[in-house]
């Protein structure tokens, strides 16, 4: 168990990062490289040791977890750990690797992480009536009540960051029923981020989207994307129930366009 104050292996993971990023960035000002026997690339060479023992870490609480979607979250972040940590990597791809781990932490398994075992069942459906989505997948099922709880306990940041997440994975979960997922995978076979999702969702000519799911998709993707993303956005009731009915309509019709519902 947790000791009271001590940091979650999510936020030990996040702070290391961190510290790499401001060493790759003071040592860049400096004309250094993380390579060389210098006193950054010796500090990068301490950090990206750090940081390899918490992924361990990490792999081994999701792996307890017993939560396939959980496991599978934390095995996607293996390429990203790699790029970030070699010093000979492109700022570019360094900057892009950062981004997808914080999103995939922050989205995908601090929730998980973070999640009592006794937790407790939200009283409320205010977000995703689980009608809509209970006997799809259990990792489904899980998010959708987070949404719920974070709704109902007023962290919208979070409660939006979890709609962006049922999106996203109801998406892919289209793709996947068509057996045309390759659709919206990358070169390196990982899945696109949400924007060019929705983009693909909408043009696919596999399924005919009704208008106010249509409608409804890029408007949930901005609030989700602002509270992931915009360290100065801060969400807020009105921002989720202006969106709710979309929300419904969206999850249902996607639900059974990928055939998690007859």
């Amino acid at each position: 168990m947790r000791k009271p104050g001590e940091d979650s292996i999510v936020k030990q993971i996040i702070d290391v990062i961190s510290g790499i990023d401001k060493v790759r960035k003071t040592a860049g000002r400096h004309h250094r490289s993380l390579s060389g026997d210098n006193y950054y690339g010796n500090k990068f060479d301490e950090l990206r040791c750090i940081l390899l023992q918490k992924k361990e870490v990490l792999e081994a609480e999701a792996k307890n977890k017993g939560n396939f979607a959980l496991e599978q979250a934390t095995n996607s972040l293996e390429p990203h750990f790699k790029s970030l940590i070699n010093p000979d990597t492109h700022r570019k791809n360094r900057v892009r690797a950062k981004k997808q781990l914080l999103f995939v932490l922050h989205s995908q398994i601090e929730p998980f992480i973070n999640t009592k075992r006794d937790r407790k069942t939200c009283t409320t459906e205010k977000v995703i009536p689980m009608s809509i989505i209970r006997g799809t997948r259990g990792y489904i099922e899980k998010v959708a009540m987070q949404a719920n709880g974070c709704y109902e306990s007023g962290w919208f940041d979070a409660c939006a960051v979890m709609i962006r997440r049922v999106i996203e994975t109801l998406i892919i979960e289209c793709f996947e029923h068509f057996k045309i997922a390759e659709k919206i995978k990358d070169c390196n076979g990982n899945f696109f981020f949400l924007r060019e999702l929705i983009d693909a969702c909408l043009k696919e000519s596999a399924w005919t989207l009704g208008r106010n799911t249509k409608k409804a998709l890029p408007n949930m993707k901005d609030v989700g994307d602002l509270s992931a993303h915009n360290r100065r956005y801060l969400a807020n009731k009105m921002d989720i129930d202006r969106i709710l009915q979309g929300i419904r309509l969206t999850i249902e019709e996607l639900v059974y366009v990928s055939g998690l519902k007859k």
